[in-house]
């Protein structure tokens, strides 16, 4: 009896999919694979859609950009309360705020690097 797997191997894509990760048309490719191009494991089966380009699928991100203005308007405030103002318990909210701030930095930063992938994987696949 032959195995799921090597059977979705013998299948091939029949419509245009293109690699999540260059933007390659993977056309005629088996359902489950590696792109040809750049080695990015893909699985093109509808259940799953893994590593493959799916149009609208990453927004800029606009929310964790508000967070980050938030928190560094909020710990700016709370540090400059405990230090200008001599306020004590100012110190607390504002080193979790800065903490948070530091957090959301990082989400942002990588949220930006999948952004700017997907515009360019956009512009492979528009050309």
């Amino acid at each position: 009896m032959a195995n799921i797997q090597d059977e979705l191997l013998n299948v091939g894509i029949e419509r245009d999919v293109h690699c999540g990760n260059c933007g390659y048309n993977l056309r005629t490719r088996p359902l489950i694979g590696k792109c040809p191009e750049c080695g990015n494991d893909y699985n093109s089966r509808s259940a799953y859609q893994e590593g493959i380009f799916r149009h609208g699928s990453v927004t800029f991100p606009a929310a964790t950009s508000g967070l980050l203005l938030l928190c560094a308007g909020a710990s700016w405030a709370s540090l400059h309360q405990a230090v200008v103002a001599g306020v004590d318990w100012a110190y607390m909210p504002g080193a979790a705020f800065v903490l948070l701030g530091l957090r959301a930095v990082l989400t942002w930063i990588r949220q930006i690097r999948l952004y700017r992938r997907y515009c360019r994987v956009v512009r492979t696949v528009e050309s």
